[in-house]
């Protein structure tokens, strides 16, 4: 039915997404559709934002999600991209 899925998630609270992740992933093995998942953060742009956060915080985010990404029961060929900003 459908190729390409987009699950939006919230990474500070990963037990609101529980049963959204486990419906996407087990549909996207048993139809071979790409998923697609994404976690918005605040940018950091903005100086009332970035004075909360480290320097680094947008790639500590990365490494992190790839660290549990790593570490979890999934096909090895899964990764972590960090995109564009949106403004």
């Amino acid at each position: 039915m459908f190729d390409t899925l987009l699950l939006a998630l919230d990474i500070n609270d990963p037990e609101g997404g529980d049963r959204c992740t486990a419906a996407a992933v087990d549909y996207a093995q048993h139809k071979g559709a790409t998923l697609h998942v994404v976690n918005v953060v605040p940018d950091d742009g903005m100086a009332v934002v970035s004075a909360a956060f480290a320097a680094d915080h947008g790639a500590q985010i990365v490494a992190q999600a790839q660290e549990a990404l790593e570490a979890s029961d999934n096909d090895e060929s899964l990764t972590v991209q960090e995109s564009s900003k949106i403004r």
